[in-house]
């Protein structure tokens, strides 16, 4: 027989091997000058005490070395699922469960863990090297792909930024107000990711961009958002994050006109550790002061009124960290941020609270900065996924408290005082003004029941285009699919990708097609 090369003539001594019930090994070798005369195939035993000859029609032969491989599929599969978190031991189980038991893989849980070893070893140093190379590609491939990183003595990354070209619609659309914290324990790097989530036309989550920072310091922070803003244009109308001073700090340099509203949660989080746990469990008290900390139906005045109430009926004016809380009112306190554009929307860093959440079902302190990324893109996909469902779902549904009739929808409201001006200019009301007291369009971007009420009381019909929010439309955003990381490479690799994955679609469409049919 002729082959190619050693390994293709190994490769088919190896299954010889099995199939005869023993193992083989490369033995030596003979050069003459630079040229390889003789290789030598023996058995895995040779040079050892006799042993057993192995049953080759016995499943013993599966834990045999020279038996065992994983093959291009088993190395994708392993690959693709731990960019869902899934170690090799689960992708193991999973394959044995696919191809119908353990022998049927044709290899073992351990050779998995060596491949996942392997691959992380052979990323090794180059870890970052690598990442800054593949997003720098992308840079260069859509001109609406922002990146930018730092290092220091040239070879150590200590600060990476990026948003793709759909993290710039959003934000166009979206990045009236953001939130701003940390996630931890996403890469064995110990680098801090900073997702910067908005809300979108949905009432969703969605991340505008992120960054990566060694460290959590005013310099660190300073440069993230400077870059935000580079690659931006402009900063967002409001910013919330928690009590974070150095957060503070950068936040007030780079973004000196945003407007930055501290957690609420955050700080009546600490309500009962300063004033005590016999008054945090009155319910007069909790009643009275939730009633003014939660609500955006009343005016400062109001507020700051009941406030002093509180202090004075339960003798807590002497209390210095309610009366430094009061001091920063303007910070935190709903009543203030009645005329702040689209402040409603936001009043609490839950958002990033639950944007941590979700980056860290997908991440751990285990991974390389290649698989973070990869983890990364994958949680990204997912979101994009549920942000075009939703627009489907706006587009051929009704909301559940409307209902159509005659080919118009009613709905249904409720209603509570409030005070609405209402002037009506030109025959359809086109340039006609409305305000309400309860100050939802100014939070939220959505023209209360009230006004309606009004309008329809003086006949206007044709709605206001004034008070047509661009980011409520169904039109504010378009989310496409963008190309994960992972498919960014060598031309070879990724055509090997698309044949593989018309292979796997084609299989799939045969066992589909003839399940129901045994012959």
């Amino acid at each position: 027989m002729m082959f190619s090369s050693i390994n293709q003539a190994f490769d088919f001594y190896c299954e010889y091997a099995k199939k005869a019930g023993f193992g083989a090994r490369k033995g030596g070798s003979y050069m003459h000058g630079s040229v390889l005369k003789t290789k030598y195939f023996t058995c895995c035993k040779e040079g050892h005490k006799p042993a057993k000859m192995y049953d080759s029609k016995d499943s013993d032969m599966q834990f045999v070395r020279c038996a065992r491989k994983l093959t291009h599929v088993q190395e994708e599969a392993i690959y693709e699922l731990s960019n869902m978190n899934l170690g090799p031991v689960k992708a193991f189980n999973l394959m044995r469960t696919q191809y119908g038991g353990f022998e049927k893989v044709g290899a073992t849980k351990d050779d998995c863990k060596n491949f996942k070893q392997g691959l992380n070893c052979y990323i090794g140093e180059y870890d970052a090297e690598m990442i800054v190379q593949r997003l720098c590609a992308k840079k260069t491939f859509s001109s609406d792909y922002s990146f930018e990183y730092d290092v220091i003595d040239d070879r150590e990354l200590i600060r990476m930024f990026w948003a793709d070209e759909t993290s710039n619609s959003n934000y166009i659309a979206f990045g009236d107000i953001i939130s701003f914290d940390a996630t931890f324990k996403t890469n064995k790097c110990n680098m801090v990711l900073f997702p910067f989530p908005a809300i979108d036309n949905h009432c969703h989550s969605v991340t505008v961009c992120a960054g990566l920072l060694a460290s959590e310091t005013i310099e660190s922070y300073t440069w993230l958002l400077q870059i935000f803003l580079k690659s931006f244009g402009h900063a967002p109308k409001v910013v919330v994050t928690d009590q974070d001073p150095v957060m503070k700090q950068a936040i007030a340099a780079v973004f000196p006109n945003t407007r930055h509203r501290l957690c609420m949660w955050h700080i009546m989080k600490k309500v009962a550790d300063k004033v005590g746990a016999d008054l945090c469990n009155n319910e007069d008290f909790k009643s009275r002061l939730c009633n003014i900390v939660w609500t955006d139906s009343i005016s400062p005045s109001e507020f700051e009124e009941k406030w002093q109430a509180i202090m004075v009926d339960f003798e807590l004016d002497k209390n210095k960290w309610l009366t430094d809380m009061y001091e920063i009112r303007f910070d935190w306190i709903p009543a203030f941020y009645r005329d702040e554009l689209l402040s409603g929307l936001m009043g609490t860093a839950s958002r990033s609270e639950s944007e941590n959440h979700f980056f860290g079902k997908a991440t751990n302190s285990q991974l390389t900065l290649v698989e973070f990324f990869n983890h990364f893109d994958f949680c990204m996909e997912i979101q994009r996924y549920n942000g075009r469902r939703c627009d489907h779902d706006s587009r051929y549904t009704y909301p559940h408290s409307c209902q159509e009739e005659g080919g118009f929808l009613k709905c249904k409201i409720m209603d509570f005082n409030a005070h609405v001006v209402f002037k009506k200019d030109g025959e359809f009301g086109e340039e006609s003004i409305a305000t309400c007291s309860c100050k939802r369009f100014e939070q939220y971007g959505l023209l209360c029941r009230h006004i309606f009420y009004v309008m329809n009381m003086y006949q206007v019909k044709k709605f206001l285009k004034r008070y047509i929010n661009d980011r409520w439309r169904k039109e504010a955003a378009v989310n496409i699919r963008t190309v994960p990381m992972s498919e960014f490479g060598n031309d070879q690799n990724r055509k090997i990708k698309e044949i593989s994955r018309e292979i796997k679609y084609a299989d799939e469409y045969l066992i589909n097609s003839y399940v129901a049919d045994i012959d």
